[in-house]
């Protein structure tokens, strides 16, 4: 604990006193890897693509240490497959507030920076995208659709779902300042997430499912 008091305040006097506000946005790509054990033979449930929007706000302590928040949808999608019966993907939906500190290190028009945090965040909203077979019973309230078709729908959730959603994150980017009064800044950053809640309640029917997610977004901040 003391070494980490003591590289603070080394850190902070590399550092020059800023104070200010910012806010900006970003939006991504993103893969999910999933980490479960189904009680369905011949199952299998891998990660998939998704995207993640992000609205900022945050506030330079100095020119090297920032504290940033905000609200981020992020669609994190699973591919499921089932022998030949289904073969789908899962749109699971939600909305987080990630809070988070950050050091940045460079030159005044160049600079890279690490950080990381947690969040918290409910899930909205789930649906499956894909091909699947009559009567078959590996996702619950599915409606029935003809043999070998395609479908689009909608799921509700159950008692069995959990909808809250946290975790921890860590990110890395680079960052390119444009000449201008109010410290207009374009970045591109990588982001891993690692969650800490399973999308159910760990009852007796339900199986524990993990999703991280691996991040490569595109931003913009502005001074305020």
């Amino acid at each position: 604990m003391k070494r980490l008091l003591v590289l603070g305040i080394l850190l902070s006097a590399l550092c020059s006193l800023s104070a200010s506000w910012y806010i900006g946005g970003e939006a991504g790509y993103n893969h999910s890897f999933v980490s479960s054990a189904t009680r369905f033979p011949s199952t299998e449930m891998k990660g998939f693509s998704g995207f993640d929007l992000l609205f900022i706000a945050g506030y330079e302590l100095t020119d090297c240490i920032s504290f940033e928040s905000g609200i981020r949808y992020s669609m994190k999608n699973m591919h499921y497959s089932k022998e030949d019966v289904d073969n789908l993907t899962v749109m699971h939906n939600f909305l987080e507030l990630p809070l988070s500190v950050s050091f940045s290190f460079g030159s005044d028009r160049v600079r890279g920076f690490v950080g990381g945090g947690g969040y918290i965040g409910i899930r909205f909203l789930q649906a499956v995208a894909g091909r699947t077979m009559l009567g078959s019973e590996s996702l619950e309230n599915m409606t029935s659709v003809p043999n070998s078709s395609y479908v689009f729908t909608f799921i509700d959730f159950n008692s069995g779902d959990n909808l809250f959603d946290a975790g921890l994150e860590a990110y890395a980017g680079v960052s390119y300042f444009l000449p201008s009064e109010n410290n207009t800044e374009i970045y591109l950053k990588a982001r891993y997430q690692h969650s800490l809640t399973s999308l159910s309640k760990g009852q007796k029917d339900n199986v524990d499912t993990y999703i991280d997610a691996l991040s490569v977004d595109i931003g913009v901040r502005v001074g305020v």
